[in-house]
């Protein structure tokens, strides 16, 4: 289970690094995190959060998504 949400300024301003593949070092992360979102009823989690720095999240709807980048602002 991922009890340990990290909310230092240490870990979540860090450059995350991109997810090239899917390997057994990033599988079980994610993994992990789709269970405590349905367990848990979350909203979204991001990798940084749990202390992983790979560019990865979860939403709400069990959709992970690897390196999003940001295309526009309003």
């Amino acid at each position: 289970m991922l009890y340990t949400i990290f909310n230092s300024q240490n870990v979540l301003n860090k450059i995350c690094d991109d997810v090239l593949n899917i390997n057994e070092e990033v599988k079980p992360y994610l993994q992990e995190a789709v269970i405590e979102m349905q367990e848990n009823k979350g909203v979204a989690i991001a990798a940084p959060q749990i202390g992983v720095l790979y560019n990865w999240y979860l939403d709400y709807k069990g959709i992970i998504y690897i390196n999003p980048m940001i295309i526009a602002r309003s």
